[in-house]
């Protein structure tokens, strides 16, 4: 007989369970009417080593691309879901159904957003079928490998639900507080024994709630560090509690700006109100070359350097404005912008054969020869029109409503890169200073009122150089880029008398994780990268800790200590610019990695007092790094916007944050990075009072939960393994209703806050133009224009 490997935790993303009638495509092997038509890997359908369930398990090791694929003779349209249980190494896999009749094959679906899956434990995953898209006679079931890397792991009993019924069982359990548990699912509540180090609690109360269905149970004796079980009619789960120490103070020490939660395209109105979304940045390769009388734009190297139909950036600041938000527009500073909604840069006929062509529009290349050579002799003009500083300024004159913020340019650093075919020259220090100059004072001209941000420098390697390579940085006195760009700004609007440059704009994507991968080594190196936004002690985990040459005029180089060190390089260069990071993602966003990493960022942003920032795009709804952005912004309680210290241990093992606000309540979010041990965190000078707690990760992955209200008595949080916790104290508050999540507690006379002010970005003047009336609505299109994802650009190594 194989090896049972112990069932600690069942993570699923449904409160329902399968009911008992469904049809079964793997038990001991596959059933009749079902073969095995997996490609690209290694595929055992009798193995015995590690079993669920039975006698045999399916091994299955999909090399890159590779998939495991399961086919039906029949078909399983209809269906309510796939269930299947999983044991591996954080397999990076994607799920997706076909119809082979038709020809037809289902978006993809990320694992990582269903289950936290680990070597030696065994998880089921229920996936409704709704999930992959309209209704289909599928008849194929695909696990594919995600990374390019190859992966392996184990499935077992996977079932093909017809039906969904309640569960009649807890799916996990998980410390919730020092005296209550988060139980998930509908099980027998009678049944359940809970021990802490060997000691029975005694269950004393329960709550339940829905979406997601789970039920808290009051316990005494609390809850202490060490070994926590929890005993269920149909599993175990083991917790292991570790106990750390913080210390916060309550004396404020700045303004935290609701501008550092913005992000890039997000996907209508709902998700902006869910998600507390202030800031909205109009930008990245594809408007680069926006033609704003024409709405196109084209589409880089993104997507074979092709034109594409694009959303009036008018309608779009509106849109903005009439949700009460703030718009981020980059501006095109190129000599060149899209002619046209259908026109590409490089035809095979009329350049040749290349190295690769849009699989949908054969004609359209991608600009490199079949030997690699990039083809540098095509006519801008077969797919753009010239651009100027005049057009430029007709376009924003017309502008019914100004954007709070105009972004002179995207990442015309590497140009040569991302728009060579219309910008095949690298691009020198000069050039950068001309175009941001000229446009920005064409800015200024035109949008009196609106904040300016550049240079909208990429990434390390260009913060520090240009293309141009070591010549173009000998010919300025070997000074570093953004050092001379700030001075050489500096002494213009000096001689000028007017600022140009109101804000310091950089893109921010760390070496090494900004990618989908879950393997345990890439989701722990996420996490420590989180460090790379503020710790001088922190050495890059990449090839940027070794090119100390790069940073040799910069304090501590090859550490990247990125806010702190722009920060320093701004009071040097060009005092009172404020900094923006109007790019930034951590990568993983469908993985609980990745959730805890956003949450990260956005607790350092806060604490680190960055002025903007920008999350590159918009993570989809139901994703861990969604979470994050609602763990903050959810409404109605909101992190506070006045940043207190913490003192707090291992950095890459805990993160906390916290803030107050004008009404006195205390606001902290904790990151537990460990992925199998629960934290018991004493917070000294954690006031007393009714406290409102919410939750993500863990066994909840994606999930946004509510807990019901509490006291807070001893300043001890339980926080789950790799999760975040949120909590709003009231000093002084009592619970009013303890069986509502939403609220629930009786506020003190202060309760009530006053309006925020108006934040100031750095305006010349703060007025805006009245709002325009027409309305705008989702933004579908703007999705059909990052047809991949952003490619991580190439620096210097």
């Amino acid at each position: 007989m194989g090896k049972r490997l112990a069932v600690l935790t069942v993570a699923t993303l449904m409160n329902l369970s399968p009911a008992l009638a469904d049809r079964v495509v793997y038990g001991d092997g596959l059933e009749p009417g079902w073969e095995s038509w997996s490609w690209g890997g290694e595929y055992e359908m009798h193995a015995q080593d590690i079993v669920y369930a039975g006698e045999c398990s399916l091994y299955a090791q999909p090399g890159p691309g590779g998939s495991l694929s399961l086919q039906t003779s029949g078909t399983f349209g209809g269906a309510a879901a796939i269930s299947f249980w999983i044991e591996g190494d954080a397999p990076p896999l994607w799920l997706k159904l076909e119809d082979d009749n038709e020809g037809v094959t289902s978006p993809e679906l990320a694992l990582a957003e269903f289950a936290d899956v680990q070597a030696g434990v065994w998880v089921q995953v229920i996936v409704p079928v709704e999930l992959f898209g309209p209704s289909r006679s599928w008849t194929r079931i695909n696990f594919q490998d995600a990374s390019g890397q190859g992966t392996a792991f184990h499935l077992d009993d996977i079932i093909v639900i017809d039906d969904l019924a309640q569960s009649a069982r807890f799916l996990a359990a998980e410390p919730a507080g020092s005296d209550r548990i988060m139980l998930i699912g509908n099980g027998n509540l009678d049944a359940v024994t809970i021990t802490s180090n060997q000691v029975p609690l005694t269950i004393v109360g329960s709550i339940t709630y829905d979406f997601p269905y789970r039920t808290y149970v009051q316990v005494e004796p609390s809850i202490g560090p060490g070994t926590l079980n929890i005993v269920t009619e149909s599993a175990t789960f083991t917790r292991h509690i570790d106990f750390e120490r913080a210390a916060m103070s309550l004396v404020p020490t700045h303004h935290i700006s609701s501008f550092i939660y913005g992000m890039a395209f997000p996907p209508d109105d709902a998700y902006k109100l869910e998600h507390g979304v202030i800031s909205e940045r109009w930008g990245g390769n594809a408007m680069s070359q926006y033609n704003p009388f024409e709405n196109a734009t084209n589409l880089a190297r993104d997507w074979y350097y092709e034109n594409a139909e694009a959303p009036s950036a008018a309608s779009w600041i509106t849109s903005v404005q009439n949700l009460g938000g703030h718009a981020l527009l980059s501006i095109p500073i190129m000599d060149w912008v899209a002619a046209d909604r259908t026109s590409y840069s490089y035809s095979i006929d009329k350049y040749g054969w290349q190295q690769s062509t849009d699989p949908y529009l054969p004609d359209a290349g991608n600009g490199l020869t079949t030997d690699g050579t990039p083809i540098t002799w095509n006519d801008p003009s077969d797919s753009a029109t010239p651009w100027s500083p005049e057009l430029a300024a007709e376009w924003l004159r017309s502008l019914p409503s100004a954007p709070t913020i105009a972004i002179v340019g995207n990442e015309l650093d590497i140009a040569m890169q991302t728009h060579r075919d219309v910008h095949p020259q690298p691009t020198t220090y000069d050039e950068q200073l001309w175009r941001f100059t000229t446009y920005a004072n064409v800015l200024k001209d035109a949008l009196p009122g609106t904040a300016v941000a550049g240079p909208a420098s990429c990434c390390w390697s260009y913060y520090w150089t240009s293309e141009a390579g070591d010549t173009d940085k000998a010919t300025h006195g070997g000074q570093d880029f953004l050092a001379w760009f700030l001075d050489s700004v500096a002494q213009k609007d000096a001689a000028s008398g007017r600022r140009t440059l109101d804000i310091l704009d950089i893109h921010y994507y760390p070496e090494g994780v900004f990618n989908d991968w879950t393997d345990n080594e890439t989701r722990k190196h996420r996490l420590r990268a989180t460090r790379s936004l503020w710790d001088p002690t922190y050495d890059d985990e990449s090839w940027i800790s070794g090119a100390k040459h790069l940073t040799a005029q910069q304090p501590n180089p090859g550490r990247v200590m990125l806010i702190p060190r722009m920060k320093a390089l701004i009071d040097k260069h060009y005092p009172g610019t404020k900094l923006a990071i109007n790019e930034w993602n951590f990568g993983g966003e469908h993985d609980n990695s990745g959730g805890l990493a956003v949450a990260e960022a956005l607790g350092i942003f806060g604490r680190e007092d960055l002025d903007i920032a920008t999350y590159w795009t918009a993570p989809p709804r139901g994703t861990p790094a969604s979470a994050a952005f609602k763990l903050f912004r959810a409404p109605g309680a909101r992190f506070g916007d006045r940043s207190l210290p913490v003192e707090s241990a291992d950095p890459n093992r805990l993160g906390v944050y916290a803030a107050t606000d004008p009404a006195g309540r205390v606001t902290v979010v904790i990151v537990n990075k460990s992925r199998d041990r629960d934290l018991a965190l004493e917070l000294a000078n954690l006031p007393a009072g009714a406290t409102r707690v919410r939750r993500f990760g863990g066994a909840l992955n994606g999930e946004v939960a509510n807990d019901p209200p509490a006291i807070i008595t001893d300043q001890v949080v339980l926080v789950p393994a790799y999760s975040a916790v949120y909590l709003r104290v009231v000093p002084g508050a009592q619970i009013l209703d303890p069986t509502d999540p939403n609220g629930g507690v009786v506020p003190p006379p202060w309760e009530a806050v006053p309006p925020a002010p108006e934040e100031s970005v750095g305006c010349a003047s703060s007025g805006h133009r009245p709002h325009g009336n027409t309305g705008f609505g989702v933004f579908m299109l703007v999705a059909a224009l990052f047809l991949t994802w952003r490619i991580v650009l190439e620096r210097l190594q």
